[in-house]
């Protein structure tokens, strides 16, 4: 009679019951490993189909021409790896939220009226996916920490005649999380006191 060709998966099933019941062997002492009263039955043992292998497994277990075996390739990391800053330069990003803005803002106008302040990286106004309109609201990012002080000097003025609000953001938006709320009310309570300290 044939024997049944067995799947990768029953394979794996396999050696996995044969892995188990062997550290189970290990465990059990001599006492319990032959108990007097307990009479056992021999179980036909199911020989495990041999493994084929294919590709480039096949190429790193085959041996050289010299005799000696080839070491397994390491697997590539899918991650890109992140880009480290160079000399001078920091991880942090120094991004400031500007709300209460005119419909009708352009990213060049929002750029000169935060001029003064100089080392302007970038500037984005958002706008609803769907329908395309500007939400109200921009993101200026800034080169330096010291760049970012001195554009939320520009809370609460005067902005194509509306009251412009600047302020601190966590940064990297999208991420609703309680933890990153937490971390932006903590930062704008810290500047609001500062205001008020300074005022």
């Amino acid at each position: 009679m044939a024997e049944k060709k067995l799947t990768k998966r029953e394979q794996k099933a396999l050696a996995f019951k044969k892995k188990n019941k062997k550290k189970d062997q290990q465990e059990i002492t001599e006492e319990q490993a032959f108990p007097t009263n307990d009479v056992t039955e021999d179980v036909p043992k199911v020989e495990e189909a041999p493994k084929s292998v294919t590709g480039k497994r096949k190429a790193e277990s085959e041996e050289q021409a010299d005799g000696t075996i080839e070491a397994p390739r390491k697997k590539k990391n899918r991650r890109p790896k992140k880009k480290k800053p160079e000399d001078g330069e920091s991880h942090n990003r120094f991004i400031i939220f500007v709300g209460n803005l005119g419909y009708d803002t352009t990213k060049e106008e929002l750029t000169e009226h935060f001029q003064q302040v100089g080392g302007i990286k970038s500037v984005r106004l958002l706008s609803d996916k769907v329908t395309k309109k500007p939400k109200g609201f921009a993101f200026v990012e800034f080169e330096t920490a010291r760049h970012l002080t001195k554009a939320l000097a520009f809370h609460h003025t005067y902005f194509k005649k509306r009251q412009i609000n600047v302020e601190l953001t966590a940064g990297g938006g999208g991420n609703k999380s309680d933890a990153r709320r937490e971390k932006l009310k903590l930062k704008n309570e810290k500047l609001q006191q500062e205001r008020q300290e300074n005022s």
